[in-house]
């Protein structure tokens, strides 16, 4: 199913049990990603079968200087790492 919202681009895709997961990933996830990537955009796996975000990081790439203040803000937020650790963008 895919839902396009285009007023402010976001595309939510959901895929049905029974598909083959790595082939989600190599077929769907990783190029769309790239392709939006490429535009200044990118592709976040909300929701997914530990099996899936398992072959690909849920929150894709992420440019060091943002991947810097997130980490500025997580130290504020989570001085001790205890929240959700290594899940965070960037494995924070």
């Amino acid at each position: 199913m895919l839902l396009a919202q285009p007023g402010h681009g976001v595309v939510q895709i959901s895929v049905l049990d029974g598909f083959d997961i790595g082939r989600v990933v190599k077929d769907l996830v990783l190029p769309v990603r790239r392709a939006l990537e490429a535009e200044g955009g990118s592709l976040t796996v909300e929701r997914a079968p530990i099996e899936l975000k398992a072959q690909c990081d849920a929150w894709g790439t992420v440019p060091p200087e943002i991947l810097a203040i997130m980490t500025r803000i997580k130290g504020e937020f989570d001085p001790a790492g205890l929240l959700n650790p290594g899940r965070f963008v960037g494995g924070l």
